[in-house]
Order: C-alpha cells, then sequence, then structure tokens
C-alpha cells in the first residue's frame, strides 16, 4: 500500500526532537532570568548603599566636628546609628531612613577625616560591601 502520511515512528521522532528543543529554550530561558535577576539584585544594593554614603558624605565635608563609635556616627546635629538592620540619619529635620537591609555599619574618624563602610549580603547570598571617605571641611 502507498498511503500518503506519516507513520507512528515518525510522529514520535519529530515529537522527542520537539520536546528536547523546548527544554534546551526553557532551561536558557531560565538561566537568563536567574543571571538578570542576580544583577537587579546587586545594582539595587549598591544603588541604596552608595545613596546612604553619599548623604554621609555630604555632611561630613559641611560638618565643623564628628564623633565615631562603631556603628555610630554623629556629624554637628546629624546622627547616623543602626537599628535593626537599618542606617538610620536623625537631624532636627526628623529621622530618615539612610540605608534598609544592611548586614554591616562602621564609622571610623581620624585626623578630621571620616571612613565609613556598609556591608549587605543580598537575597542571592553574595556580599556587597561600599567604603567612604570625606575630611571635615576646615
Amino acid at each position: 500500500m502507498n498511503e500518503k502520511g506519516f507513520s507512528m515512528v515518525e510522529v514520535l521522532i519529530v515529537l522527542a526532537i520537539l520536546g528536547l528543543v523546548l527544554v534546551l529554550v526553557t532551561d536558557f530561558q531560565l538561566a537568563a532570568f536567574q543571571s538578570w535577576r542576580s544583577g537587579e539584585s546587586q545594582a539595587s544594593a549598591y544603588r541604596d548603599m552608595q545613596l546612604g554614603l553619599d548623604w554621609i558624605n555630604r555632611d561630613v565635608r559641611s560638618a565643623s566636628g564628628v564623633v565615631c563609635s562603631g556603628d555610630t556616627l554623629i556629624v554637628d546635629n546629624i546622627e547616623y546609628y543602626v537599628a535593626g538592620r537599618q542606617l538610620v540619619r536623625e537631624s532636627s529635620e526628623g529621622i530618615l531612613v539612610a540605608v534598609r537591609d544592611m548586614d554591616e555599619v562602621s564609622f571610623s574618624c581620624s585626623g578630621g577625616m571620616v571612613e565609613s563602610s556598609l556591608k549587605r549580603i543580598g537575597i542571592d547570598g553574595k556580599v556587597y560591601e561600599l567604603f567612604g571617605k570625606a575630611t571635615l571641611r576646615n
């Protein structure tokens, strides 16, 4: 007999190949999404910490005096301190969360220079750390 169409074996082979291609495409898309998510987490962590360091450095540069004590920094009438996992900026204008989800904050003062260190462990388990230095105005 000379029937037109595909045999059952041919259909099964095509379905197997198509299934394999779909698995590979899905795996590639999942890997790309995880990579994007990791990059987004890293960018967000650094952006938040950089904003906090910018505030600290700006306040130090315009200050006439500072006092450092581990995770606390007092700059004229502004105080930076850790509350839970947040770096808080308290001034006469009010209380503001400078950086959220911090795992470690430290300040050191020496000769009119303030060194700041902010550390966060991201949702991807990576450690993100930024350092800043600012000098008091004279």
